[in-house]
C-alpha cells in the first residue's frame, strides 16, 4: 500500500521488481475527513504519459462530488472544477 498526496510513477516499479507476485495500491484522501478515502490499483506497466499515480476511486461509504465555482454538483461534467470529499 502506497499513500500520500502524490505517488511518483517510479515507485511502484521498484516494488514490483522486489515482490514479483504482488499487487500495489495507491491510497489517499483528505486527512481531516478520513486517513484514506480513495484507492487505485496500480498497474505493473505505468503509461509513459503519466506524471503521477491517479488519485483513485472512493472507498466504501465515501463519496466524491465534482462541484462548480458556486458549489453546485456537476453531473456529466467535461472539466473538473473542484474536488470536494464529503463524509
Amino acid at each position: 500500500l502506497l499513500s500520500g498526496d502524490w505517488i511518483p510513477v517510479t515507485l511502484p516499479k521498484k516494488i514490483y521488481m522486489l515482490f514479483k507476485n504482488t499487487k500495489v495500491f495507491g491510497l489517499g484522501g483528505a486527512t481531516e475527513a478520513s486517513i484514506w478515502s480513495n484507492i487505485f490499483s496500480i498497474p505493473k506497466e505505468i503509461p509513459k504519459f503519466w506524471i503521477s499515480i491517479p488519485y483513485g476511486k472512493p472507498l466504501s461509504n465515501q463519496k466524491y462530488y465534482v462541484l462548480d465555482n458556486h458549489m453546485n454538483v456537476q453531473i456529466g461534467y467535461q472539466e473538473i472544477f473542484t474536488l470536494q470529499v464529503m463524509v
